[in-house]
């Protein structure tokens, strides 16, 4: 599903982890906020940026690779899509039953 089809609709997608980033953004002089940017890869294998604003960081973390439920809305700036995500959570990954 390309992320070009659903700019400014919010969505759930299922997507791999591939790299993150953390920032802090500095506000004003007494107050620091960790943000972070994450690289996603969706089931047709399009790179995506994912943002996780504070509030966000600290109830959904994202911990190690894997995949990821995430919901959010679609953004557009200057012709690259990116996620804001609102609730994330890793993914269980089925046991192999033949061992």
């Amino acid at each position: 599903m390309s992320a070009f089809k659903n700019i400014n609709l919010f969505i759930y997608l299922f997507i791999y982890l591939w790299k993150t980033h953390k920032y802090w953004l500095q506000y004003n002089i007494s107050k620091n906020k960790l943000v972070k940017l994450i690289t996603f890869i969706d089931e047709d294998g399009y790179y995506f940026d994912a943002v996780h604003f504070t509030d966000v960081v600290h109830q959904y973390p994202i911990n190690g690779m894997g995949i990821y439920g995430c919901y959010g809305k679609i953004t557009n700036r200057y012709g690259f899509c990116s996620m804001n995500i609102i609730q994330s959570k890793k993914m269980g990954i089925a046991v192999d039953p033949r061992n």
